[in-house]
């Protein structure tokens, strides 16, 4: 239960985000020193790679997307570890924010533009930053359990 209490706040907090952004920001503004509130669609996935207006593009994207949380939530109905099944359910409720909007709106909202001084690094969401903190919790999971070995 605590699990899906989690997801859908996730869930919540990602899709409400998005919708705030897009409705009542109109101009750029800096949030803290490295982060700078830019808004920008996104038809591809991370760092803007496959991104194309073409339909059949955007219905292989979704699909690949779909198979890939299948994938996922059968690895979190397997899992044993609570720290992996927090780390997934990071991971899952970031994607499933994602491919709503996709499926909604044919693309995502980022808005979060991370930068030092002048230089750019990426624009991202708070699904993308669910996904990667998921990611790196079961990344330093796996290096500590290889270590234990």
């Amino acid at each position: 239960m605590k699990y899906i209490v989690l997801f859908l706040f996730l869930l919540f907090l990602d899709l409400f985000s998005k919708y705030y952004v897009l409705n009542f920001i109109s101009n750029s503004m800096t949030l803290i020193p490295f982060i700078d509130l830019l808004v920008t669609s996104n038809t591809g996935i991370a760092f803007s790679l496959f991104s194309s207006s073409d339909q059949t593009i955007k219905i292989i994207l979704i699909l690949v997307i779909s198979l890939a949380l299948l994938f996922l939530g059968n690895e979190f109905r397997n899992a044993q570890s609570s720290t992996y099944k927090y780390a997934l359910t990071l991971i899952i409720s970031g994607g499933f924010g994602n491919l709503f909007e996709r499926i909604l709106r044919g693309e995502v909202t980022d808005f979060l533009h991370l930068r030092i001084e002048k230089f750019s690094f990426f624009v991202f969401n708070l699904a993308d930053l669910f996904i990667t903190l998921g990611a790196i919790v079961i990344f330093i999971q796996w290096i500590r359990l290889r270590k234990i070995k």
